[in-house]
């Protein structure tokens, strides 16, 4: 038997294993800070540490624009939370930790977008 079929979503698409398919997970680099906006990122070393991470997943997609962020303030998660899952928005509000506040708010959005 021939292995040499691509598949994509179960579906042979192409004899060619090189063929250029649309990545199966989206190309989206989900940030979440306290901050409203990146601009406003304390202290200046996270801020920098957040436009250098940018820009290497900017590189490493080829991507000449940076429309696969989606960054996320904690008002902009708490409602995220809110809307998606509610059973989370308690945790998110009462968490303290910054880190552990932002792994719930991506959780969710990458429930809510994959």
């Amino acid at each position: 038997q021939d292995d040499s079929h691509l598949l994509h979503q179960g579906k042979v698409v192409s004899d060619d294993i090189s063929a250029n398919l649309a990545p199966a997970i989206p190309r989206r680099l989900i940030l979440s800070d306290e901050a409203s906006n990146i601009s406003q990122i304390n202290p200046i070393s996270r801020q920098k540490n957040t436009i250098q991470t940018i820009q290497k997943y900017q590189d490493a997609f080829q991507m000449n624009h940076t429309n696969f962020v989606w960054y996320l303030n904690n008002n902009d998660c708490f409602q995220l939370i809110t809307r998606v899952e509610k059973r989370l928005a308690g945790y998110f509000s009462l968490e303290k930790v910054g880190m552990y506040k932002s792994d719930i708010c991506r959780v969710v959005a990458l429930y809510d977008r994959g």
